[in-house]
């Protein structure tokens, strides 16, 4: 493998089970959303499904590594000047959906070590996607809060949702 950080092959396949099953009941993607073609029974589906499996591949390997070298900038920063900049940062061109399948292809036995060399990427763009869509839902919660009447505070802004659910998750990732 040729990254940095060692994986835990039990999380990652229940990871890799349970964003499937969110893209399956939330999203509306099929249960077979990662199974690639047989090479032996269709060889030519099984190659344009590798070729087109490896340049959405390379394109999440891209994205993470620009975000790795953009955040790297960010750190030679001020507080107030990263902060703004963070909005800055693009999000994962794919879709959740995408980033489902490939995770379950990725770790497909005839990929090897080739395909698990993509899988931090994935899992960076998986929280990425969920991030933005975990800070959009608290968005239209406050938003629906006021809507309908519930409160009259003033709506929070970006950076405030973002520093409550940062404070959110650390806490739920040390439990």
């Amino acid at each position: 493998m040729t990254t940095n950080q060692s994986i835990n092959d039990e999380y990652l396949t229940l990871l890799s089970r349970s964003i499937s099953g969110l893209a399956i009941r939330y999203l509306g993607a099929q249960p077979d959303l990662g199974v690639l073609p047989s090479a032996e029974d269709e060889p030519i589906a099984f190659a344009h499904s590798l070729s087109h499996m490896f340049s959405q591949l390379e394109k999440v390997q891209l994205w993470a590594s620009d975000r790795a070298s953009y955040w790297n900038f960010l750190a030679t920063l001020d507080k107030t000047t990263k902060e703004q900049a963070l909005w800055d940062l693009p999000p994962c061109p794919l879709s959740l959906v995408e980033l489902a399948q490939l995770l379950q292809q990725v770790n497909e036995p005839v990929l090897g070590d080739i395909g698990r060399s993509y899988v931090l990427a994935l899992l960076l763009g998986v929280a990425n996607q969920l991030g933005n869509l975990l800070q959009s839902s608290m968005y239209l919660i406050a938003l629906h809060g006021r809507a309908t009447n519930q409160t009259s505070k003033a709506m929070p802004t970006d950076s405030e949702i973002w520093q409550a659910l940062k404070v959110l998750v650390t806490r739920f990732s040390e439990s």
